[in-house]
């Protein structure tokens, strides 16, 4: 059961508007700089408000929306982050599996994701670059799996878990590869599967 939601909506007309400028502290941006990992292991959140205004000024402004969630405790903030990604049209959810406690700072429990635990981020990437660069429909996976290992290296098998893995985390949809630029790219890496923070929860 869900306890109540606070909620801060992206706005699709503020997107690519707004510059970072010239160090002007009070300036704001959508342009990804910083995981939100790194943001609340070095500016340690208090409550949604804060996460929410830490968020807008590095490089998230006008693209996320903030909810909490239930956790260990009635006492305990937990929140999960859903972020929009404007160039591929792409809303991807931070932490994967799990959630943030605001109060106790550290994440809920969750485990990688198969196809990352018996592969190298390479592969993730060399996946994902594959399909941005080519934009070949994804009809079959055996033989999407092969033409990935052939561009990017590695094992077939590898590839095939990460394709099925994409459909699961809807990277995948109508047979068409959602991510649409390295960038982005770098920012699902750097927010949902940065191993150095994975497996810090409670």
């Amino acid at each position: 059961m869900q306890l109540t939601f606070q909620e801060y909506y992206y706005d699709p007309l503020l997107y690519h508007q707004i510059d970072i400028g010239d160090g002007d502290p009070d300036s704001k941006s959508d342009l990804f700089r910083v995981s939100i990992n790194d943001l609340v292991e070095s500016k340690f959140p208090s409550d949604v408000k804060d996460l929410s205004t830490i968020l807008d000024d590095n490089g998230y402004y006008g693209r996320h929306q903030i909810r909490r969630m239930e956790g260990p405790s009635y006492k305990d903030i937990c929140v999960k982050v859903r972020v929009y990604m404007p160039y591929s049209v792409f809303t991807y959810e931070w932490p994967y599996g799990s959630y943030y406690n605001l109060t106790a700072k550290c994440f809920g429990k969750r485990s990688m994701p198969k196809a990352l635990s018996m592969s190298q981020d390479v592969h993730f990437r060399a996946m994902c670059l594959y399909f941005i660069h080519r934009k070949d429909p994804i009809i079959d996976i055996e033989t999407t799996a092969t033409n990935g290992a052939n561009w990017g290296g590695g094992l077939k098998h590898q590839y095939v878990h990460l394709i099925r893995l994409f459909f699961r985390l809807g990277f995948i949809k109508n047979n068409t590869f959602c991510i649409k630029s390295g960038e982005d790219m770098y920012e699902v890496m750097c927010n949902l599967f940065d191993r150095s923070y994975f497996f810090k929860t409670t």
